[in-house]
């Protein structure tokens, strides 16, 4: 009786003649929910076997590497300072526009065997781009720029009031 009920009963009521007879009714969501556990393992494993790959593990651990940027008081200036190793100075360009300083580096290299027969010649070009707020009353229309040791250093003095 309960398969012909099924058939002549609106597909809405089923829930309810369930619940009625004592049967719980699945979660709607259920299988939703599985296919994104099963989607997210699978991504978890792609990631895992991309990494694991060289050529790609090392380019996203060139890429998504952010060097460590501080921003600083002291007495009377701001001092910003950023690791970006490996960049020489005449590739690195600061500037600022209202109360915002950016950053942007370049850092370029080739290795190149003196052969004109090669099975693999590498090049690799990264880039750097950062812009960071500066308190108000920084003055970044004098603002001195430095770089040694793979660190820019940008300090800026504080507006007279």
């Amino acid at each position: 009786m309960r398969g012909i009920l099924k058939k002549a009963v609106p597909v809405f009521l089923l829930p309810i003649i369930a619940m009625a007879q004592g049967v719980q009714p699945a979660d709607p969501f259920e299988a939703m929910l599985q296919m994104q556990r099963e989607m997210d393992a699978a991504m978890a494993r792609f990631h895992e076997q991309m990494m694991r790959d060289s050529a790609f593990g090392d380019f996203m651990s060139t890429r998504s590497m952010l060097p460590k940027t501080d921003l600083k008081e002291e007495k009377g200036k701001y001092i910003l300072s950023m690791e970006i190793p490996g960049v020489e100075r005449k590739s690195i360009d600061v500037h600022a526009k209202d109360q915002m300083v950016s950053v942007e580096a370049r850092r370029e290299e080739v290795h190149d065997e003196n052969s004109t027969t090669y099975y693999r010649h590498e090049r690799r070009v990264s880039s750097y781009s950062r812009t960071v707020m500066v308190p108000d009353d920084a003055d970044t229309g004098n603002m001195e720029v430095d770089y040694k040791n793979g660190v820019l250093t940008v300090t800026m003095p504080k507006k007279r009031k």
